[in-house]
């Protein structure tokens, strides 16, 4: 007969499955989080590039990866990874209050459309194509001197 405070005790079992599902729920949080700062540096990290040049080589690809999702219409291996750590946890949607109510709509919008996501690929192309002429701009213009 197993004793209250031993490994084969029923309750340290449930302890353990109730640890395991909590742990997997914050573990899809934190994915969410780091797909969240994602899609901001995809989005916003050619405005870091021109403080910090060698963030370019981090950059472009992140960059073609986030063209690349959105222009094909496939889904991003993040929320895969989220998805599979919710069904380990037992839950559909996002865990925390700050996750389902600040980063979810910014992540996965309500009625997004194919027609959207075309948007979005081309609001990248501009965004980062201007943020990087204007750094070749900025780069030519300080080689060359004052004019």
């Amino acid at each position: 007969m197993p004793q209250l405070g031993t490994i084969d005790s029923p309750y340290f079992s449930v302890f353990r499955q109730t640890t395991l599902v909590l742990s997997y729920g914050v573990l899809a949080d934190v994915v969410v989080g780091l797909h969240f700062l994602f899609v901001l540096f995809v989005g916003l990290g050619v405005a870091a590039v021109w403080k910090w040049h060698g963030l370019v080589w981090i950059h472009v690809p992140a960059v073609i990866w986030g063209i690349v999702i959105e222009v094909s219409g496939a889904i991003c291996p993040l929320t895969w990874v989220e998805h599979w750590l919710r069904q380990r946890a037992g839950t559909d949607g996002p865990g925390s209050d700050f996750v389902a109510f600040y980063i979810f709509p910014i992540l996965y919008p309500e009625g997004f459309t194919r027609e959207m996501q075309l948007l979005v690929a081309a609001l990248l192309v501009s965004v980062n194509a201007t943020g990087y002429i204007g750094l070749y701009c900025a780069a030519i213009r300080n080689k060359c001197g004052p004019s």
